[in-house]
Parts: structure tokens; C-alpha cells; sequence
């Protein structure tokens, strides 16, 4: 009797959480130009990225001038850290 109620109750949540079909079609009203929006986006950042890279050292990982790259970082007895260094030219 108790695994009957159980699984009722279970049952109720499921159908609940699902959504009514008018919603989900809203959701979905226009997917060209949801698609479109999301290709300007990434073109957007992409542009602003311009490509730079990205070296990890002891105060985080930040991105890095195209003038530089990153290498590896040793200790005094030289030995890696497994952190970057960040050498420019």
C-alpha cells in the first residue's frame, strides 16, 4: 500500500513538472532567427577575442598579448611550478 502511494506521488510530480504543449511551442516560436542571433553573437565575440591567448600563472589564468607567449614556469632549483610564465617579446 505504502510503494502504491509512493509511486502516485511520484507520478504527480512527473506529469506536473512537465510543460503544458502552448508553452513549449512558445518557447520555440521562431527558431531562425533565434539561430541568426546566436551566429551574431559568436561572430561579436569572436571579433573581440581577436585570438589572444591565455597562460595560467600563480595569480590566475588571464588572457595574455599577442606579443607574448606562455611557458613553463620553474622553482629555484629548477624544477616545474605548473604554473606559466608569460615571455614578451
Amino acid at each position: 500500500m505504502l510503494r502504491l502511494i509512493a509511486a502516485l506521488v511520484i507520478a504527480a510530480f512527473a506529469v506536473a513538472s512537465s510543460p503544458p504543449p502552448a508553452q513549449a511551442k512558445e518557447q520555440i516560436s521562431d527558431p531562425v532567427n533565434a539561430l541568426s542571433a546566436a551566429k551574431k553573437k559568436q561572430r561579436h565575440v569572436a571579433r573581440r577575442d581577436g585570438g589572444g591567448q591565455i597562460a595560467c600563472t600563480v595569480y590566475g589564468c588571464h588572457r595574455i598579448s599577442r606579443r607574448c607567449t606562455p611557458t613553463t614556469e620553474f622553482d629555484f632549483w629548477g624544477n616545474p611550478t605548473g604554473f606559466d610564465a608569460v615571455a614578451c617579446r
